[in-house]
């Protein structure tokens, strides 16, 4: 698990839920998280690009964030046999 490219260690990450629709080319999620000191809600609006990206903007209420969000597959392990 990372957040802004940096590990996240267990003991700092929290319970997120999340819904959201698929549109064509269009990912809209809604999100709550159970953080220590209170919850948050939040969205994200993705696009998938043509090279399989997801990129698109993202908000939340804790802080009043906004910003830009980019997700794509992590490169999977190869098989031990």
């Amino acid at each position: 698990m990372t957040e802004n490219r940096e590990s996240l260690p267990a003991g700092r990450r929290t319970p997120i839920a999340v819904e959201g629709t698929l549109d064509g080319r269009r990912l809209q999620l809604k999100f709550t998280e159970r953080g220590a000191q209170r919850s948050g809600t939040g969205s994200l609006t993705l696009e998938l690009t043509d090279e399989g990206t997801l990129r698109g903007t993202c908000t939340s209420d804790a802080a009043s964030a906004r910003g830009t969000s980019v997700a794509q597959r992590a490169a999977s392990q190869s098989k031990r046999d």
